[in-house]
């Protein structure tokens, strides 16, 4: 893992901004430390300043929590903004997710709507999901079951995290009690899904 940070760091430091991002990614998934997560925001903020948009969506996001600098939800939209301006489909997201809680931007869902059918239009797996979340029931849009079903598995097909977390969730339940109760096999096939 060591190496690869380094390597990371080597193409950040040559103005690879997708590296810096990644880099970024690291510190602030793999580290919960606040020093880390400065040091995430900082990489974000120099991809985002070489207007590599990406970074600005992921700046976006520590503005939101409050992770590396105080939590400031008008930067965070206009960093959400920048990204989705420019087509980034993170950025896309995350700017509908502000509009459909009101962070930083009055509450409006059927801007929601029209930026989540944007994404999935593009083929975002996870922007089909949260647009089914919405037929299902029926927020901002009318409710509908079936299209609702169908962008589930339209999302699944797009390799949506959601449906990779539920799939995973799904092989591994029935094993979990077994295994706190002391089964070594229930407690094997756990960890072979984790392989």
């Amino acid at each position: 893992e060591e190496a690869s940070v380094e390597a990371l760091q080597k193409k950040c430091d040559a103005k690879d901004w997708a590296a810096c991002v990644d880099l970024g990614d690291h510190y602030n998934f793999s580290e919960f430390r606040e020093s880390k997560k400065a040091k995430a925001t900082a990489l974000y903020r120099r991809a985002c300043d070489a207007k590599f948009v990406n970074g600005c969506a992921s700046l976006g996001t520590m503005y939101h929590y409050g992770h590396g600098v105080g939590e400031d939800h008008g930067k965070e939209v206009a960093l959400y903004r920048q990204a989705c301006d420019a087509d980034d489909s993170d950025g896309c997201q995350s700017l509908a997710q502000s509009y459909l809680n009101g962070d930083g931007v009055p509450k409006d869902v059927s801007r929601a709507v029209a930026l989540y059918q944007k994404e999935c239009d593009r083929e975002s797996g996870n922007a089909c999901y949260a647009l089914a979340g919405m037929y299902r029931f029926g927020e901002g849009v009318a409710k509908d079951e079936a299209k609702s079903e169908a962008l589930v598995e339209r999302a699944c097909k797009l390799g949506s995290s959601v449906c990779q977390m539920e799939a995973y969730e799904t092989a591994v339940r029935p094993y979990d009690d077994d295994c706190r109760n002391g089964d070594g096999e229930a407690c094997y096939m756990i960890g072979s899904a984790y392989q």
